[in-house]
């Protein structure tokens, strides 16, 4: 009688399956949520959860309403999963990667107030949250421990004498007052131009750094990041287990549209077993004679 092994020897198709196959699953241990959108379509409405007036349109995610009044809106768009930040025994789960191209498109001049990339523990829309507030807090919820909720913002209006300027990107904590920005200015980049903008950005479990890479589509074609922002802050002293990623923005007497054009998201199990992390390296020690074989 043929042994497993011997079947599997003998028949290179079964093996290199069986070998695609048991990457696949230690993958699926590191990638523990992992989505992208080229763009967006009617059909991809129940990938996502839409607060009133946000919507699919024209190939994006409008995070606040298109169409009717502009004044005073806001918005969120999240995911429809939510990832796990820990494992069961306490410790940092995941590193964040996501790049997305975003398009903010002035309805008056200039525009205003701004769109940011959220990560949160409470999907739901505060109240009366547009305006200065970017769908992230209220007047009422403003730095706020319970908010759990971390942004990235890129703002197209001075609002407060703390911002430095209507064209930075921040990064926020419970509240809209950022921790730390960086203004675009020493850049080609206006984010509420109307021009299409390519961001990276990456959140690291082990060094609990922020970087935000940006550029203008063209010159990311060419392969180049021309702004870059680092800061730091470690997620799990501000969001519990299971966190939404999504985006939100607002509007207020200034106006502009706030697309998502494209997005991709994956989160990344940094925080191994040794049991994990011996199966990786198996993993990747078979997979090089693998693909002599099926190659």
């Amino acid at each position: 009688m043929s042994t497993p092994l011997a079947m599997l020897s003998s028949n290179p198709v079964t093996w290199c399956f069986t070998v695609v196959l048991t990457v696949l699953c230690v993958m699926s241990k590191i990638y523990s949520l992992e989505f992208g959108y080229a763009n967006f379509l009617n059909e991809n409405y129940g990938d996502f959860i839409f607060t009133d007036g946000s919507s699919i349109g024209d190939g994006a995610l409008q995070i606040t309403p298109n169409s009717g009044n502009p004044t005073y809106q806001s918005g969120r768009v999240l995911y429809k999963e939510t990832f796990k930040l820990r494992r069961s025994n306490g410790s940092t789960l995941t590193s964040i990667d996501t790049t997305f191209v975003f398009n903010i498109r002035p309805l008056t001049r200039p525009g205003g107030e701004g769109l940011a990339f959220i990560l949160t523990n409470n999907p739901a829309l505060p109240s009366n949250s547009g305006g200065q507030w970017l769908g992230i807090v209220n007047d009422q919820t403003n730095n706020k421990l319970a908010n759990h909720i971390i942004a990235v913002e890129f703002d197209t209006r001075k609002s407060y004498p703390q911002d430095l300027d209507d064209n930075h990107v921040g990064l926020d904590v419970n509240g809209i007052i950022s921790k730390a920005q960086l203004s675009f200015g020493s850049t080609n980049i206006n984010i509420s131009s109307g021009s299409d903008i390519v961001v990276n950005l990456q959140f690291d479990a082990i060094s609990n750094s922020v970087k935000v890479n940006a550029s203008t589509f063209n010159e990311t074609v060419r392969g180049t990041y021309i702004f870059n922002f680092v800061s730091y802050v470690d997620l799990s002293n501000y969001l519990s287990e299971d966190v939404w990623v999504g985006f939100s923005a607002s509007t207020g007497n200034l106006t502009q549209l706030n697309q998502i054009k494209s997005w991709y998201f994956r989160t990344i199990d940094i925080d191994m077993t040794g049991t994990e992390q011996f199966m990786w390296l198996l993993a990747m020690l078979i997979l090089l004679p693998v693909a002599a074989v099926c190659l």
